[in-house]
């Protein structure tokens, strides 16, 4: 009986080629519908956003989506009109302490 090798960085004929396989886990698919929306932001607060999100290791879309939703749940004109969001024990999205 024969044994396929690997020589000098050669595959066997019959050898099937991997493509570069993604990690689990690495490609989340967001739980709800996103709709792409173009935000003209001052030049301070698209910093300070691409700041917090990178500190927290999140996609800067994703930290906008959850200041914004949080705050129009709370403060937004027509909120009867949205189902309520659940805030939980989270802090305040404009609170900056931490705190």
């Amino acid at each position: 009986m024969q044994t396929a090798t690997v020589e000098a960085g050669r595959q066997p004929a019959g050898a099937t080629r991997k493509r570069n396989p993604k990690s689990l886990g690495s490609a989340r698919k967001p739980a709800v519908a996103t709709a792409r929306v173009q935000l003209h932001l001052g030049e301070q607060t698209s910093k300070r956003l691409a700041v917090h999100a990178a500190l927290a290791g999140r996609n800067s879309s994703r930290v906008a989506d959850d200041i914004l939703s949080k705050w129009l749940a709370r403060y937004g004109q027509g909120k009867e009109i949205f189902p309520p969001l659940d805030l939980g024990d989270q802090q305040d999205p404009t609170d900056d302490d931490g705190e």
